[in-house]
């Protein structure tokens, strides 16, 4: 199961406050995320020395309470490359906690 390393919130639009969070984790098949046909190139997901890959979250929460969950269709190998991912695919600012 992915564990939350960094968290931030954004302005969707500008006005509807939104969360992302950074994950880890070292078996991204059991979450979803790793498809049968990624397993088959060992050189994916890419790792940090410890054996971790770092995804992204992104979390909406609409007017009538649910919460939408949408996450990065690339994993990576260093929170600081996720972190710029997140930086550089959402239109806003985002304050990390």
């Amino acid at each position: 199961m992915p564990q939350t390393v960094r968290r931030g919130t954004w302005l969707y639009g500008g006005t509807l406050p939104a969360e992302v969070r950074i994950v880890k984790s070292v078996d991204w098949s059991t979450d979803g995320i790793v498809v049968e046909d990624d397993l088959a190139d060992p050189s994916y997901p890419p790792r940090d020395p410890d054996g971790f890959s770092y995804g992204v979250e992104y979390y909406l929460r609409g007017v009538e309470g649910r919460t939408s969950k949408g996450v990065s269709a690339e994993l990576f190998a260093s929170l600081e490359d996720a972190v710029r991912h997140a930086e550089t695919t959402l239109r806003e600012p985002i304050k990390w906690d």
